[in-house]
């Protein structure tokens, strides 16, 4: 990982998407210091129409019992307010019984040029 990309994990408790851990790079990418966003739900840093996005997502992967990473485009709030999309690839992180206890990500603002 570099300082471009913020890990996040999520974790399983009611699949309530509330963060777990968040990488100190947070700070350079979004703004936010790591403890500002742990225990938080995911959701009051995406958009709606990206928390929906991520929702679904993960319901698909859920009923298909994917052991796979899904790369999603995603918008973030920073701190600031401002919107920045970003590329999130994530996938369950899992026990040595194969039961799902979270979700591993990766996170990467995305530079769109036209």
């Amino acid at each position: 990982m570099n300082k471009t990309e913020v890990v996040v994990v999520l974790g399983k408790v009611g699949f309530d998407d509330r963060i777990t851990y968040v990488s100190p790079s947070v700070k350079d990418l979004f703004g936010y210091e790591p403890g500002e966003l742990i225990g938080i739900n995911v959701k009051q840093v995406l958009t709606p129409q990206s928390y929906l996005k991520q929702r679904e997502g993960m319901e698909r992967a859920m009923g298909e019992n994917s052991t796979k990473t899904d790369i999603l485009m995603v918008e973030v709030i920073k701190k600031n307010g401002e919107k920045v999309p970003v590329e999130i690839c994530a996938r369950f992180d899992r026990d040595a019984d194969g039961n799902m206890v979270g979700i591993l990500g990766t996170a990467k603002v995305v530079k769109i040029t036209f």
